[in-house]
C-alpha cells in the first residue's frame, strides 16, 4: 500500500509548481449570482398567497348551521337531499334526549332530596312528641302527688297523643330517647 503525499511535504509543493492553472482557478470569484433580493421577493409573495388562502379556508369553515343545511340540500339529489335531511334530523333528536336526560337527572335529585326533607320532619314530629311524653308522665308524677287537684280535665300534653296527622305514626312502636336514629324506616332496598 503506498503511502500519501503529505500536503507540506517537497512532492506536494512540485506537484503545485506544475498546475499552476488550478491556482489561478481557486483564486478567481464563482461565476454564480449572489444577488438574493429576487429569490426572496418570490418567496414572501407565496408566503403571502398561501396565508391569504389558509384564512379564506378558515372563513369558508365557519359557516352556522342553518347556513350550511341550506346549503347542503341545495346542492344535492332529491335522494341524498333526503338523506341528509334524515342525518340532520337525526342530530336534532340526540340534542333532545340529550336534554331530556339532564332535566330527568334534576328531576330525580329534587325528589330524593323531598324524600329526606320529609323523614326529617316526621323524625322532628316523632322526637318532639316524645318530648311531650316525658313532660306529661313529669307532670303526672307531679300531679299524683297533689290528691287536692281534680282528675277529670286532662292535662295540655295528654289529649294530643292520640291524635296524629300520619297514620304510619300512630303504627310505629314507641322506642326510648337512647337511640334517636331508631325511628327511622328500614331501607330492604339492596
Amino acid at each position: 500500500m503506498a503511502k500519501k503525499v503529505s500536503r507540506n511535504s517537497r512532492a506536494a509543493r512540485q506537484a503545485e509548481a506544475f498546475e499552476p492553472e488550478a491556482k489561478t482557478l481557486s483564486e478567481l470569484p464563482r461565476p454564480e449570482k449572489t444577488d438574493l433580493s429576487n429569490i426572496l421577493i418570490r418567496t414572501t409573495a407565496k408566503n403571502e398567497a398561501l396565508l391569504e388562502a389558509k384564512i379564506n379556508k378558515k372563513s369558508k369553515k365557519k359557516v352556522d348551521k342553518k347556513k350550511s343545511k341550506e346549503k347542503a340540500v341545495k346542492d344535492l339529489t332529491h335522494l341524498d337531499r333526503n338523506r341528509m335531511e334524515k342525518a340532520l334530523n337525526f342530530g336534532s333528536r340526540l340534542d333532545g334526549k340529550i336534554s331530556k336526560s339532564t332535566s330527568r337527572a334534576k328531576y330525580i335529585q329534587n325528589i330524593r332530596k323531598a324524600g329526606w326533607d320529609t323523614t326529617n320532619e316526621l323524625i322532628r314530629k316523632e322526637l318532639a312528641a316524645l318530648q311531650d311524653d316525658r313532660k306529661s308522665s313529669k307532670s303526672k308524677a307531679r300531679n299524683d302527688d297533689d290528691p287536692d287537684e281534680m282528675k277529670d280535665e286532662p292535662n295540655e300534653g295528654e289529649g294530643d297523643e292520640m291524635e296524629t296527622e300520619d297514620p304510619a305514626e300512630e303504627l310505629k312502636p314507641q322506642e326510648s330517647s337512647a337511640n334517636r336514629f331508631g325511628v327511622l324506616p328500614v331501607d330492604n332496598e339492596a
